[in-house]
């Protein structure tokens, strides 16, 4: 008989064990039991989720439409505003044509496993999001890994093997070690609220400015930060207790950042994975600064 409880309690002695925190308020400050955290740990780069106008349009076209479409796209849920939103993004991103999908997961699993199958190839980056990956697998095609960021590596595993059709897939930006596809094979690109960012350019030299603050202040205290321009800024700490005794010493300072551990990565590679919004201010970024200055020493190798 699976000894479901027994395996439930293995997973909480290796610190595997995930569960959800609840949250209230917006931005990258939230309260918790009464007390405010400063977040480090969204995706809300751009800080656009609390931005007053796009809430705005959120709540006009909730009133006007209501909370949702009724139906999936394909029968009766495809609306003008999705057709005018798909018309913005090609006209961003200088295409003929896109396609809208409820999440980036879905939209990773619809275009791999319509254009693959079997007796087709696809070449993965070996870090590429768990979305691709799944893609891949459901595709019924032949997937094949190559090195992280290696064309030379991907191109000797492209040249062998017989298959029908190949395709080589690869995050944009990779969400765990926050850096760029080397590749111009496939250039993903994720853009909300299209408009304002394309008017509004103060909002990503704001952002690089923070992310610049935070590198050369993690650079001065010695922290293994890895290189990034981009704000999602990784702080390698090795083993899964050390990263999640890190991030529990951060919270103590009302500093959310989320220890991201096996099985999401391979072990050894436990990390916080702080993340910068451009909703953020230098005050904050030194606060955070001085919180690892603490923090970290407490973790090299154990406090």
């Amino acid at each position: 008989m699976w000894d479901l409880r027994g395996e439930i309690d293995r997973i909480r002695a290796r610190g595997l064990y995930r569960h959800a925190v609840t949250f209230e308020g917006k931005g990258v400050r939230l309260r918790k039991n009464g007390r405010e955290h400063l977040v480090f740990g969204s995706n809300d780069y751009l800080g656009l989720s609390a931005d007053p106008k796009v809430v705005e349009a959120y709540a006009v076209g909730a009133r006007r439409h209501d909370a949702g479409s009724g139906a999936a796209h394909l029968v009766t849920g495809h609306r003008q505003e999705h057709a005018a939103l798909e018309e913005v993004l090609a006209d961003f991103l200088q295409r003929d044509r896109a396609l809208l999908f409820s999440t980036g997961y879905m939209a990773n699993l619809g275009v791999v496993c319509t254009f693959l199958g079997g007796g087709d190839a696809i070449y993965q980056d070996r870090l590429n999001h768990a979305s691709l990956l799944d893609a891949g697998r459901l595709s019924g095609a032949r997937c094949i890994c190559y090195a992280h960021g290696d064309s030379s590596n991907l191109a000797r595993r492209i040249g062998t093997g017989e298959y029908r059709n190949r395709l080589v897939v690869t995050d944009g930006v990779f969400s765990m070690d926050g850096d760029f596809a080397p590749l111009n094979v496939i250039h993903a690109v994720a853009r909300t609220a299209l408009r304002i960012v394309r008017g509004e350019p103060w909002r990503r030299e704001r952002l690089q400015a923070l992310i610049n603050r935070f590198r050369q202040g993690a650079a001065a205290l010695g922290l293994p930060v890895i290189p990034s321009e981009t704000p999602i800024l990784p702080l390698i700490a090795g083993e899964t207790d050390r990263a999640l005794g890190l991030s529990r010493k951060l919270l103590k300072h009302d500093i959310v950042v989320s220890a991201i551990r096996p099985p999401t990565l391979p072990t050894g590679t436990a990390r916080l994975r702080i993340t910068l919004s451009m909703a953020h201010c230098e005050d904050d970024i030194d606060r955070l600064l001085a919180a690892l200055s603490t923090a970290w020493p407490c973790v090299r190798p154990r406090c």
